[in-house]
């Protein structure tokens, strides 16, 4: 299966692949991936020349606790997920306590650097169609991207801070 999906949306898919890449399901995976990195090339990357601010000017507001981390990792549903890193989300919940420290640290060094882990940008892709049966890569296909579950916790704080 190209995506994990169930067996009649990969059956879609591989309509798809019949109609533009020969049958062949790994040239389809190529396509659709080439696609949808194509949505932000014409982004700038970020100047590697600025640099983040010293940690004495980070304010106390943007710091993250030990305890937040706990409270969320042992919040954690273990039905869903887990990202491409692997790590299985039962485990940052069954462990919370004994966690938090450390993904605490890693939190707060990341804002403090305004750095952000390669890993954590990384997603598993899954093309969803749109209509049925999909014709088109461009037309047809929704991106789900499914991130590592630590990124997605590390966000949830970020995401807060930009509400307030």
């Amino acid at each position: 299966m190209i995506t994990g999906q169930k067996t009649s949306a990969n059956q879609q898919l591989r309509g798809l692949a019949n109609l533009h890449n020969d049958g062949n399901m790994k040239e389809l995976a190529t396509s659709v991936n080439i696609f949808f990195q194509q949505v932000a090339a014409d982004l700038r990357p970020l100047d590697d020349d600025i640099t983040p601010p010293s940690p004495d000017h980070i304010l106390a507001e943007f710091t993250i606790n030990q305890a937040q981390v706990e409270r969320k990792l042992s919040e954690i549903n273990i039905y869903k997920a887990s990202g491409p890193d692997g790590l299985p989300i039962w485990l940052l919940r069954d462990f919370s306590a004994q966690l938090a420290g450390s993904v605490c640290a890693i939190y707060n060094a990341s804002v403090c650097e305004g750095f952000v882990p390669f890993r954590w940008k990384e997603a598993n892709l899954i093309p969803v169609s749109k209509v049925h049966p999909p014709r088109s890569i461009e037309s047809d296909l929704r991106p789900i991207s499914l991130t590592a579950t630590l990124a997605k916790l590390v966000e949830s704080f970020v995401g807060s801070w930009i509400l307030e």
